[in-house]
This record gives structure tokens, sequence and C-alpha cells, in this order.
């Protein structure tokens, strides 16, 4: 049989199809190689010995901006530096672990010589950051004949104030209830008061010669004025006497629903002080910060504050707000120990004695605001006490 043979143009083409298919296939999974490989987003390639071109990925010559050409100029420059850093954190490391044992005495010497620890006298968690703090309805010019029966006789049976049957409250926009402790207050638990704390001063003794007696009386009068904000208030400071917090709160609150503006700090201070002693600084802070935009006793709201962020570890406004409750009473001493106090726990040379205290991440601020309204809170806490205390204008004014 005779072999056929073609030739012409078109054999040329017909046999160059398959070459150049097996071409464009090999650039083809070159080009998805190369994407592959490009996926760790690295700048820095070298060579191997072998001939190999490897990126490295962990490199400090990667660039997070490789078309930007200065910093490729000092890229050197910046590895130089780390390089240097490292030999001086890890020379730093090793006098540490050699001397961490040889001065046992570092801590005692601090207390003796630093002039803030010599001030204060006692380390920061030796201090009570729970003091209690209160706004008195005499400061208010608030006279309790006009809210209270002292002359009718009391029944063998007393009663205590009861602020939830009295009047309920589903909701108010005044009383800060969004608040993980208001809205938990029914598993608030505190420390036992001691009788000298201040708060068993807040009620006067025309109301009783005993702490039922004056409950009583706070009863009835919420049963003929169930809006009364200052029966409220009286109420609550007699179940923080009691160390009933979750019934404080509850008379805070209506107490809040209740007064005019000017006198909501009463309540706010009040609440301020059984959210803290429960564990939820946090929002006492809200709440103290709602206070200060409305109140004309800034040395109790300030030393409140204080002692808040002091809990909080929040030194630098914790000085702040000493030193704003000094500007209103200067030489106070509650609040001079524990401004000074914390300072030395802010620098962290005292660690046994700030350990029961959590430990500050930010420094004092350089300068202390003109005035006692311009401390800024921080982040989180100014928009949720403006908000509230904005708002405030439209509260029910009942008496």
């Amino acid at each position: 049989m005779a072999d056929l043979s073609i030739s012409g143009p078109g054999t040329q083409l017909c046999t160059s199809v398959p070459q150049k298919a097996t071409v464009f296939a090999r650039i083809f999974l070159l080009f998805v190689v190369l994407l592959t490989e490009l996926g760790g987003a690295t700048t820095h390639w070298v060579v191997t010995e072998d001939g190999k071109i490897q990126q490295q990925v962990d490199s400090p010559l990667n660039l997070k901006h490789p078309h930007d050409l200065v910093i490729f100029m000092r890229q050197e420059h910046r590895v130089d530096y780390l390089k240097e850093l490292e030999k001086q954190l890890v020379a730093q490391k090793i006098h540490i672990e050699e001397n961490e044992d040889r001065d046992t005495g570092l801590e005692q010497r601090h207390y003796k010589e630093d002039r803030d620890c010599v001030t204060a006298k006692v380390p920061l968690g030796d201090l009570d950051l729970y003091d209690s703090t209160y706004i008195s309805l005499e400061s208010k010019d608030i006279s309790l004949e006009d809210y209270i029966d002292f002359r009718s006789p009391l029944p063998p049976h007393l009663e205590e104030p009861d602020c939830s049957r009295i009047y309920e409250l589903p909701y108010s926009i005044h009383a800060f209830q969004h608040l993980r402790g208001v809205q938990e207050r029914v598993n608030l638990t505190s420390p036992v008061l001691s009788r000298e704390d201040p708060i068993f001063s807040s009620l006067s003794h025309q109301l009783g010669r005993s702490m039922e007696e004056a409950g009583h009386r706070i009863q009835q009068g919420l049963v003929r004025n169930s809006s009364s904000w200052v029966l409220y208030d009286l109420a609550s400071f007699y179940w923080r006497m009691k160390n009933k917090p979750k019934k404080a709160v509850d008379c805070a609150i209506r107490a809040l629903h209740f007064s005019p503006r000017q006198h909501k700090d009463v309540a706010l201070v009040n609440m301020a002080n059984v959210l803290h002693r429960a564990h939820f600084s946090a929002d006492a802070a809200v709440l103290a910060h709602a206070a200060l935009d409305l109140t004309s006793d800034l040395l109790t709201s300030h030393y409140t504050l204080g002692n808040i962020y002091a809990m909080l570890g929040e030194y630098n406004h914790s000085v702040l707000c000493y030193e704003q409750a000094l500007q209103a009473r200067p030489g106070f001493e509650q609040a001079v120990r524990r401004k000074h106090a914390v300072l030395s726990a802010e620098t962290g040379a005292a660690p046994g004695g700030a350990a029961s205290v959590p430990a500050a991440h930010s420094k004092r601020a350089e300068g202390v605001p003109e005035t006692a309204r311009s401390l800024p809170p921080p982040a989180g806490v100014a928009g949720e006490a403006q908000a509230h205390s904005g708002g405030a204008d439209t509260a029910q004014h009942h008496s």
C-alpha cells in the first residue's frame, strides 16, 4: 500500500496547533503556581544555594506598602533598629532574672522613701474604696415635716418601706434601667456596713428613736403620697442602712423617676454607692457622671467617682476626681490619702500594696481641668450619662 503524503500550507497549520496548546497550558499552570505562591503576600524573596527563588514569610524585611519607595529605602535601618532593641530587651530580661531574688526589701524601701506612699500612710489595697457617700436632703432645703407625720402614734407592728408595691414602675427613661446592675438587682449582694458608716447619719432623728420607727414613718408617708421623690430617697437610704441593695435600687429608680432635674443627684449618688458596693462599679461610674452634670455638691460626687475609678484601675481618672474634690474642700483627708495611694500604686513599684485593685493600663493625664465639671470620662461612660442627663428635663416633678 502506497504512503500518502500531503504537502502545502495547510499541513504546517494542522501540525502546529497541538504544540501551541501545550505551550499555553504550561504558561497557564505556571501562572496558577505563581498566584498560589503569592497568596502569602510576602515581599521578601531570596535565591537559595541551588538557585531556587523562595519567599521569606517571617522576614523583618517584609513591606506592608511595597510600592512606597521611601519605606523601601529605609528598611535596612528599620531592621538594624529592631535587632538592637531585641538585644536590649534580652539584656534586661537576663538582668531581672539574675537579680529578682536578691533585693527582697524593695517594696518596704519604696513605702518608706516614696513621697506618695508616705503621705498615703498605707497601700491602696488597705484603703476602703467602698467608702459610703450620700447627698443629704437638708442640703436641698427639704423640710421633712412637709412629707412625714411625726405626731401620729406608732402601732405595735411596724412596717417597712415597700417601694415596688407602693408604685409599680415597669419602665422609666430617667431610671437608668438599661444598666446591668439595675436589671439584675434581684441578685445584688454587698458587704455588711459598719455602724460608723456615714449612711447611718442620712436619716434624721426626727423620724424616730430607731431605724424601724423611721422606716415605718417613711412607709406611711408613701401610702399617703406615692409620687414623692423625697420619700423614695429616704426609703432608699433606709434600705442601704439595712444592707438590702435590691430594695434600695427599687426605691432609688422611683426617686429618679419623680425627682426634678436639680434634685436627681441625690438618687444618682445614692444608687451609684449601692451598685459600687455590689461590684457593679462600671455602672456606678455612669451614675456618678450623670450626677456631676446636675449637682452643686461637687465634693461628694467627685470623691465618689474617685473611689469608683480607683477600684476599676482607672488611676488617671481617679486622681483627677480626688483633685477636684480637694478643690471643693482643700485638705479633705480622705481624698488626700486616696489620691497619693493611687499615685503610689500607679508607679507599679508596690505590687503587694495594690494587689486587691486592678492594675492600671493608662498613665495619669497631664494637667488638671480648670473647672470641676470638666473631667473627661472614659469612652462609653460619658455617652450613657449625658444621654440620661440630657433627657432629664422632661422628668415628672412631684413632691
